[in-house]
């Protein structure tokens, strides 16, 4: 499943045609925000009552949806109530292809209550229909890479290129994944009850829903592509369903505090992330008085509840990271020290490109600039570094600031041609610019 981001090149016969690009702009990030916000709860609806057999079949009704409102909107006007919309032809859409599909005629009516109780109250999120969706994916059977991919497109609403860069892996390595475990899926019974089954039956699961909301909300917090430095949508979406899962206290664990103390950690400081152009802003450049208070106060609740724990994940360390930075008064006084350190324990629990880049720049900071360029150096022939653009760019900061003038310029450049979001792309052509200036 494939964010909608499409052109309009015509509307409906005899609708009104004068589409403007400001209203095509309009509709679209529109659409692509409901998109986000509202494709899990669209497919868990249709899996909930078809089995986790179907979900191609119901990844096809999400598609068509927001297809479907890119379409016409522009030319009709968006609707009053654009989420009640989307439900109404959603359910249309999912009896059409039940009929189709020839899976009888209870389901068709399973389906059309289903979607039409959606629309008619008031709440509109069904949360154990979420929380089965996740679950349900997350077979152990299933191959854990797979699994992430599936949530990723079935919960977030990701397409295979951005669960690719998420995973540093090739776009036609995660569609096959996705390929073959939803085949073996398709072999599961039609009526499988699983979404009958109580929820602490399923907590072993946790993990691997946790690991794609982790992806999703990283997403979220730093664009892989597009025109925005920020995907707020897939960051809400993330704490959304994280916090799901501590509402449920056999899912609830110090590991779940804790990712949910990492993303709010994380969210106080969008605000100032982003110009009023929509550059971005560095850590070290930016104005710590936008932070949000309230965010980080309740992202630090969160970590104290995590630290109940004696065994720390990932998402712990992760989160004690972003506490440094916020207990700092500036980027200058940071704990660049003990940042180092947390970052060696992540590389012991979930050591990877991503990490070793990063500790490598704590080290540098923190004076060690010797062994923050040899751990720079060590990481270049790891697996999945090509695909990895950031670290292209730190390599280049790095030998920038080290006088090696045309090495990082072909750090700059090999970043670009990873083809970054828009805003990292301003970002290495103002850098690349200076040097050749």
């Amino acid at each position: 499943m494939s964010s909608p981001r499409l052109r309009l090149d015509r509307g409906p016969p005899g609708g009104d045609h004068s589409l403007t690009p400001a209203r095509e702009r309009e509709v679209t990030h529109l659409v692509d925000r409901l998109f986000r916000t509202l494709a899990g709860q669209l497919t868990a609806g249709v899996v909930r009552i078809l089995g986790p057999s179907q979900i191609d079949l119901a990844a096809d009704v999400v598609q068509e949806t927001m297809l479907r409102a890119l379409r016409t909107w522009p030319f009709h006007g968006i609707p009053d109530v654009p989420a009640a919309w989307l439900m109404r032809t959603a359910r249309n859409r999912a009896v059409d292809l039940v009929r189709r599909a020839r899976l009888g005629e209870e389901s068709e009516s399973r389906i059309a209550h289903h979607f039409t109780s959606l629309v008619d109250d008031s709440g509109g999120e069904r949360r154990e229909d979420t929380l089965h969706l996740m679950l349900a994916c997350a077979d152990p059977a299933l191959p854990v890479d797979a699994v992430v991919a599936i949530l990723l497109q079935a919960v977030g609403g990701l397409g295979s290129r951005e669960i690719a860069r998420a995973m540093l892996l090739p776009e036609a390595t995660v569609a096959q994944r996705i390929v073959r475990a939803k085949k073996r899926m398709r072999e599961w019974p039609a009526d499988e009850e699983l979404f009958a089954r109580p929820i602490e039956e399923l907590a072993q699961r946790r993990d691997v829903a946790l690991r794609a909301i982790y992806l999703l909300f990283n997403e979220g917090h730093n664009a892989s592509e597009g025109d925005e430095v920020l995907r707020s949508e897939l960051a809400r979406e993330a704490f959304r369903l994280v916090m799901l899962l501590a509402s449920v206290p056999e899912l609830n664990d110090p590991a779940v505090e804790a990712l949910a103390a990492l993303i709010l950690l994380h969210a106080s400081r969008f605000p100032s992330r982003q110009g009023d152009d929509g550059s971005l802003i560095l850590l070290a450049d930016q104005d710590r008085t936008l932070w949000d208070e309230a965010l980080l106060q309740r992202g630090f609740h969160h970590l104290t509840r995590a630290a109940e724990s004696d065994t720390p994940t990932r998402y712990h360390l992760e989160a004690a990271i972003a506490a440094e930075h916020a207990r700092a008064g500036s980027f200058e006084a940071t704990n660049w020290d003990g940042i180092v350190d947390l970052y060696g324990g992540l590389m012991v629990l979930a050591p990877s490109p991503v990490v070793r880049t990063n500790r490598a720049v704590a080290l540098v900071l923190a004076g060690r600039v010797d062994e923050g360029e040899a751990e720079l150096e060590a990481i270049a022939d790891e697996p999945g570094v090509s695909r990895y653009g950031w670290f292209f760019a730190t390599r280049g900061w790095l030998r920038d600031r080290l006088g090696d003038l045309a090495g990082a310029r072909d750090d700059y450049r090999a970043a670009l041609a990873r083809q970054p979001s828009a805003p990292h792309r301003t970002l290495l052509l103002s850098r690349l610019a200076r040097l050749d200036g």
